[in-house]
């Protein structure tokens, strides 16, 4: 069955939005381009995650503060719902690369011209010893 009128996807993004059992998965989802952005920078450190997670006042499904595994589950269930549908929040990047030189090549210099043609089959002939 086609759904021509998006009906089916404005469905998921109504049950989406509905707060689930978990507090902790309930925060990844909605501060989700935040924390997004930081691990963009680098790989985390769920202890370290869990623990400020803690102190902010989020708390596990059972009401107790996030361990690692925790918070490391719940992120995972959070990234599989989809991509976020917030706009990317602004995270300073300690790794802020510098743009790029303008390119000196010739405007109309395409270096992919016939990269992508059909080569032709490559002609093996049988080896002669000489």
């Amino acid at each position: 069955m086609i759904d021509d009128s998006g009906e089916a996807a404005r469905v998921r993004a109504a049950l989406a939005s509905i707060e689930g059992r978990s507090p902790l998965q309930d925060w990844l989802r909605r501060n989700r381009a935040l924390v997004e952005a930081r691990f963009a920078a680098g790989r985390p450190r769920w202890a370290s995650v869990a623990g400020v997670l803690a102190e902010l006042g989020v708390v596990d499904a059972r009401g107790q503060p996030p361990t690692a595994q925790a918070a490391r589950q719940a992120w995972y269930r959070v990234r599989a719902e989809g991509p976020s549908q917030a706009p990317a929040a602004a995270w300073p990047s300690p790794t802020t690369a510098p743009a790029p030189p303008p390119s000196r090549t010739h405007p109309a210099f395409d270096p992919t011209e016939g990269a992508f043609e059909a080569k032709p089959p490559p002609r093996f002939r049988p080896a002669s010893l000489k």
